[in-house]
């Protein structure tokens, strides 16, 4: 069954730590794409190719934080409950389903893909930011590639979430709001 290959795959990194898992913290595309061609026909088998289901991603989270070196993936986790936070915010604004982009790369420079609204079907990207840390306590990094890409789009947002609390806050931010 799936939920057997996919241990089977976690329990050969662990052993053979193989060069090609250092793909995976750029995302899950960008491993499919440049492992060698057993590698990703074997995580294609396992059902990894595809999908957001909630053991899918948590799959490709545990991937990427051995690649990182992080046994400890709760800033990853926090990170894609921000995410997760905007696709359903996402979809009840516009009625259609954005595009989850930070789950196949994380080397786009915005994490959501979604609409300006539910009238006007233009690109809107979205750069997500999360954190547990208060209102006013926390901050945000926003890397080279993540401020290009921003300045480029015509239309970009920032989505952060202050998941602190049982029920998360979002703050959504313009570009010439962070730039002020």
């Amino acid at each position: 069954d799936l939920a057997r290959q996919r241990l089977l795959i976690l329990d050969h990194i662990d052993v053979e730590n193989p060069p090609w898992l250092q793909l995976a913290s750029a995302g899950r595309r960008e491993l499919l794409l440049q492992a060698p061609s057993g590698t990703s026909q074997v995580l294609v088998e396992a059902g990894l190719a595809y999908g957001d289901d909630n053991d899918t991603v948590s799959f490709w989270d545990i991937l990427a934080a051995r690649a990182r070196g992080m046994r400890n993936a709760r800033l990853t986790e926090i990170g894609r409950t921000g995410e997760r936070l905007t696709i359903a915010h996402e979809k009840k604004r516009t009625g259609s389903a954005p595009k989850w982009i930070a789950l196949d790369s994380n080397l786009d420079g915005y994490d959501v893909l979604s609409r300006v609204s539910s009238e006007d079907h233009r690109r809107l990207t979205i750069e997500v930011k999360s954190s547990e840390q208060k209102k006013l306590a926390g901050y945000l990094h926003i890397t080279r590639n993540e401020w290009s890409l921003a300045e480029d789009s015509l239309f970009h947002i920032f989505h952060l979430w202050d998941v602190s609390e049982e029920i998360p806050h979002l703050a959504v931010i313009s570009i010439e709001q962070i730039t002020v």
